[in-house]
């Protein structure tokens, strides 16, 4: 379940670190005097989706750090556990 969770996690801070360059990308062509040295086609595409970009940066930073909380409190969770079965351990030892 640990492995999972970490493969997932890591899926997902790729799929936000690749949405954000490329809305930064986008962000950076569209301002400025850059809009105009692209040609039409492909400033057109730009100055319409690069909010879009914008807003799908967010949902994947955000998803991913929900992701890695979610994988931390799975962490958390077994390793009280296993602490409390070596306390069971250790106490039927002694009795």
């Amino acid at each position: 379940m640990v492995i999972i969770m970490l493969i997932i996690s890591l899926l997902g801070t790729f799929a936000a670190i690749g949405c954000t360059t490329y809305a930064v990308y986008i962000t950076s062509h569209v301002s400025g005097e850059k809009l105009l040295t692209l040609n039409s086609e492909l400033g057109y595409r730009y100055a319409t989706t690069y909010r879009d970009w914008q807003g799908y940066a967010a949902i994947s930073v955000i998803a991913a750090v929900v992701l890695w909380i979610i994988f931390i409190f799975i962490l958390v969770k077994k390793h009280k556990k296993r602490r409390k079965k070596q306390m069971e351990a250790v106490n039927n030892e002694r009795n």
